[in-house]
């Protein structure tokens, strides 16, 4: 059974006509529920809601990737280390087997300017030349064209994602009591209008009951005038009680439950915070506008173009020429610079064999892009109309803002007024119904009288808990505006 009930009605008196040649007696009940089951405790429904929240099992999911990713990519940008065998060749000479390969050994470091470390072994075994070579290069940026690099702006992405997924996960948990708490508000307000229906329904029985007594019959208007607004108010109340139960059965659904054996007893009082009590510099809306400013901003410096200037260095014994003047046995320093800017690019390369300085090889490449400062030009106008977004952005943000302090700040004052209201008008209604239950033990009054003021201290009970559950929600709103620590 969902509730436990207390008769109200004298038996004896209520009689109910369901249809024209049937008579059954009415039992009219009030809501008075027994709490006798932990499933209707406050705490315990909240907690499995929240357990029973999809959404917040996947954001949990979905936080772990993130961070994955980042760190994925941090592995990527650090120290790098790769050994290949390089391209390797077999074939007969002769009456012999010769092998020919080139393995190589590479250290990168991306975020160290593109520092690159590569060191090349060529081996040739078999036949009647075995040899083997050695060359070592190292490679750098010097004057990097850009403040901020792509590889940086690539891991302010990966690192606001995974703080966005954290802030969304723990929005959702939020979102998903203020979801629970305003459940059990809507369900609170269906007994409060029952308990209006249940009043309804005791003057409609003692109107009724009254032309029983003055001799009127089934047949006569005024009788039938007083059955219709009795049967009028028990269906009313009857359609109360369903809407509970279907609202209960719901809200056991949504915490994974058997069932929920009634409304919550108690709920927490607590305090209300204040706006004025937060960081504007914390509210989620301006506090995403200054970052995309600020990410579009490093994402620009990644992008415009500059003058960029790399060099390389490095040492090799051996035949490592592309022709026949070149491949003799030899110690050479290796050496280069390469300069960017704008649509034009060179690169000059020197190798310089130690043991014959005659033999000095210099080699060149340059690249002229003319539609590149075209384009250069197009994307310095399309980042200043951005940026003219961007602070359009933060306007905005400081004007909602704006709009929700008006309204927290009233929800405020209004809520804490109602506290105040709500406190008296329930001490006022018991301290009422205390009298009355004497007078009516006494004889004094009706027994209408009684149940009347029995049911509007009951109301104002448990307006008061659903004035708590406003409180509650009124927090939750408030602090999900806002970035938590």
């Amino acid at each position: 059974m969902l509730y436990n009930f207390i008769c109200i009605v004298n038996f004896h008196k209520v009689e109910y006509i369901f249809s024209m040649k049937k008579k059954f007696l009415l039992f009219i009940l009030l809501i008075f529920p027994v709490f006798n089951s932990f499933s209707s405790d406050f705490s315990y429904l909240l907690e499995k809601y929240l357990e029973a929240d999809n959404d917040i099992a996947k954001l949990k999911l979905e936080l772990e990737q993130a961070r994955i990713d980042l760190e994925k990519y941090n592995i990527q940008n650090g120290l790098n280390f790769k050994a290949q065998t390089g391209s390797s060749t077999l074939y007969r000479d002769g009456s012999e087997t010769v092998i020919d390969m080139e393995p190589s050994v590479t250290v990168t470091v991306p975020d160290a300017h593109n520092t690159e470390l590569q060191v090349k072994v060529p081996v040739i075994i078999g036949g009647s030349r075995e040899d083997a070579g050695v060359e070592a290069t190292l490679s750098r940026d010097l004057l990097p064209a850009k403040k901020t690099t792509v590889i940086e702006v690539q891991r302010l992405a990966l690192e606001r994602a995974v703080t966005m997924k954290e802030r969304s996960y723990t929005s959702r948990c939020n979102e998903a009591e203020q979801e629970f708490l305003s459940k059990l508000r809507d369900l609170f307000s269906i007994r409060i209008d029952a308990l209006n229906y249940m009043d309804d329904y005791n003057e409609a029985n003692e109107n009724f009951q009254l032309v029983r007594t003055q001799g009127y019959t089934s047949d006569q208007t005024e009788y039938q005038d007083k059955e219709l607004l009795l049967r009028t108010a028990s269906r009313e109340y009857d359609e109360k009680m369903r809407l509970l139960d279907q609202g209960l059965k719901q809200l056991a659904n949504d915490c994974d439950l058997p069932e929920i054996d009634g409304l919550p007893e108690e709920i927490p009082e607590v305090e209300l915070l204040s706006i004025n009590d937060f960081d504007i510099e914390k509210y989620k809306e301006y506090e995403n506008s200054l970052w995309d400013i600020y990410y579009n901003s490093k994402e620009r410096e990644s992008t415009e173009p500059g003058f960029k200037l790399n060099g390389k260095v490095g040492y090799a014994y051996g035949d490592m020429g592309s022709n026949d003047y070149l491949r003799e046995k030899n110690h050479s320093v290796l050496t280069g610079v390469g300069m960017s800017w704008r649509s034009l690019s060179a690169d000059v390369g020197l190798k310089i064999p130690v043991t014959d300085l005659d033999k000095t090889a210099i080699s060149f490449a340059v690249t002229w892009t003319p539609n590149q400062s075209k384009l250069d030009k197009l994307d310095l106008q399309y980042d200043k109309l951005s940026l003219e977004k961007d602070q359009i952005n933060i306007d905005d943000a400081l004007d909602d803002y704006s709009d929700t302090c008006d309204e927290m700040i009233t929800s405020y004052k209004d809520l804490e007024w109602k506290r105040t209201q709500y406190a008296e008008e329930e001490d006022l209604y018991y301290q009422l119904y205390q009298k009355y239950d004497r007078f009516y033990k006494s004889g004094v009054v009706t027994k209408l009288k009684y149940d009347e003021s029995r049911t509007h201290w009951e109301t104002s009970k448990i307006t008061n808990l659903a004035l708590r559950l406003d409180r509650l929600i009124y927090n939750k709103k408030l602090i999900n505006l806002f970035i938590e620590e």
